[in-house]
């Protein structure tokens, strides 16, 4: 006979951590699914039915700075054959929006940076539909996954590409972005992966005081390794003889 001890439990423990995580993916009133080994979202050209995705906030940019909602082939003076997700731009290339979350969008760039320098995909293998080779590519119906780990697992969030936009008097292209988005004309890796990663961990596009430390960690779980500026903890020499030592292994974000 198998004895339980009180305030334990006799369901094997795989069994009950799979129970966690799947209790887990519920929050903000909607539902994130862990992510499978191989996300089935294939690109479509149907155009004309535009993939739809449940309901995004948006009311305070709608509101405070007279913004619209439009597809990329609705913004971009271009056509969707040069359209691209990760196209020649590094991580100067990312330009901040009017949405309150400049510390995401700075570790964005120090993800960015760190990638293009190693060679490693922090970013690039985030984003889907892919490739047979693993990269991003445009998805013309407008649909995208984003690859994020948050409550214990990697999640997804799925998303359509419409982006928030300036409005103009008349059929006025490109149009001016007020999300973060990326200098490149037609580049779409910045707008999604901020539009990914808003629609888990804030209220979408009206999010505010986004932290950045939550991005490296949700995005390429990198452990944020925080130092106190207290005179009784911190030991300059040490410090800087630390971060020299992991400059060096690239271990700095």
């Amino acid at each position: 006979m198998k004895q339980v001890y009180p305030g334990t439990s006799d369901i094997p423990f795989d069994e009950e951590s799979s129970q966690v995580l799947d209790a887990s993916s519920k929050f903000h009133s909607r539902i994130f699914p862990d992510w499978q080994s191989q996300s089935e979202i294939e690109v479509s050209q149907q155009q004309d039915e535009q993939f739809k995705a449940k309901s995004y906030h948006c009311k305070r940019l709608i509101s405070e700075k007279k913004i619209e909602l439009l597809h990329p082939n609705e913004i971009f003076d271009i056509t969707s054959t040069s359209m691209n997700i990760f196209g020649s731009g590094d991580w100067s290339c990312v330009q901040q929006g009017g949405i309150g979350d400049c510390h995401f969008i700075s570790s964005l760039i120090c993800m960015k940076y760190i990638e293009d320098g190693t060679g490693k995909s922090i970013l690039k293998d985030k984003i889907y539909p892919q490739d047979e080779n693993g990269n991003a590519m445009y998805n013309p119906n407008g649909q995208y996954q984003l690859k994020i780990h948050v409550n214990g697992e990697w999640r997804m969030s799925e998303i359509d590409d419409q982006l928030p936009c300036y409005r103009f008097n008349g059929d006025h292209k490109p149009g001016q972005l007020g999300c973060s988005h990326s200098v490149n004309n037609g580049e779409l890796w910045v707008s999604l992966i901020e539009k990914g990663y808003l629609n888990v961990v804030g209220d979408g596009y009206d999010s505010d005081q986004v932290r950045g430390s939550d991005a490296l960690f949700g995005l390429c779980r990198f452990i944020p390794d925080v130092v106190f500026d207290a005179p009784m903890i911190f030991e300059s020499d040490k410090e800087f003889k630390k971060l020299e030592r992991r400059l060096r292994n690239n271990e700095i974000i």
